[in-house]
């Protein structure tokens, strides 16, 4: 009886081994046919002159491209040079060099961007979904990177307007520096101390450049409460006179002492104004100022110093 138990039970593992078996050739042989339809697909004759379509589209769409990059190169690069012949090494040089570069790579990244669409059109891929995806992640990034947008517009709106170039001396929140670079997303500044400043684009709504048309060297100089001042006053106008004479070629305007200008602790201010080329005005206030306390030395006119009166009162009412 136990031997005739155990041969049903071999009977029955044998059975679900065969069913086992025929199960697994069955989807073997399935998988098999469905591998060569795919591929009786995919190596269809439509197929096939499709891909070799898309091949030759292909080829004749980055020649193109490459042409093209190449003429926009030498022309922006020709405008360049003749750019630089006219304005010689000043800011509107910098000014076209900057331009032609960024022309060179905006160029370059739509016209790959352009050829990489036309590609894919040629092997007959479907644009809506990719183009509706891409202006979906372009919505997001927009949203995501506002302020890189907005610096790089302002950088264009500084390139193409020329309000500022390399070399000039700036003012902006509150800092005065040399610009050295200006890029389309951010502007270096070089400050009197040496610190290199990196100001975005859109931080420069609103600055003051200190190279354009004319500066005003101003000078405030303190007489004591004891001094003559139209004595004072006769003596800065003539040596302001001589000192316009030997700077004329850097000055721009007769100078002008505007008189007494404000009543101080220890004396009166008088100030003289010269209208001078830019980027000079600090040379000449520190070369009048040595004129004047040379000068005043001389003539014996004080310049005041901080004083300070003490009245002692006496409690005891002797």
């Amino acid at each position: 009886m136990v031997y005739l138990i155990q041969f049903q039970v071999v009977l029955l593992s044998f059975a679900a081994s065969s069913k086992i078996y025929t199960t697994t050739l069955r989807y073997i042989r399935q998988a098999y046919f469905s591998f060569l339809e795919t591929l009786d697909q995919v190596f269809s004759t439509r197929n096939v002159a499709q891909f070799i379509k898309g091949l030759v589209i292909a080829l004749i769409i980055w020649t193109l491209a490459k042409l093209i990059l190449i003429v926009i190169r030498f022309s922006v690069k020709r405008w360049m040079l003749r750019g630089d012949s006219a304005a010689g090494e000043g800011h509107r040089s910098q000014r076209i060099r900057t331009i032609g570069t960024v022309i060179l790579n905006l160029s370059k990244y739509g016209i790959i961007i352009l050829a990489v669409l036309l590609t894919l059109k040629g092997f007959d891929v479907n644009l809506t979904a990719i183009l509706a995806g891409a202006g979906v992640a372009g919505l997001i990034l927009g949203f995501g990177a506002q302020t890189l947008v907005r610096d790089v517009i302002a950088g264009f709106f500084l390139l193409f307007e020329g309000d500022i170039a390399v070399g000039d001396e700036i003012s902006v929140n509150g800092q005065v520096g040399v610009v050295e670079y200006i890029g389309v997303r951010v502007t270096k500044v070089r400050q009197f101390n040496g610190e290199l400043r990196i100001v975005p684009n859109g931080e420069l709504s609103n600055f003051g450049n200190l190279n354009r048309g004319y500066m005003k060297a101003v000078i405030q100089v303190s007489l004591a409460y004891e001094q003559d001042p139209e004595k004072a006053m006769t003596l800065v106008s003539k040596l302001a006179g001589e000192f316009y004479t030997e700077q004329a070629d850097l000055m721009l305007d007769e100078p002008v002492v505007q008189g007494i200008t404000q009543f101080g602790q220890s004396g009166i201010d008088i100030r003289i104004l010269f209208k001078t080329k830019p980027g000079l005005q600090y040379q000449m206030e520190r070369d009048f100022r040595l004129i004047l306390k040379k000068q005043f030395d001389t003539a014996g006119i004080d310049i005041p110093f901080q004083r300070q009166v003490v009245y002692l009162k006496n409690t005891a009412g002797n």
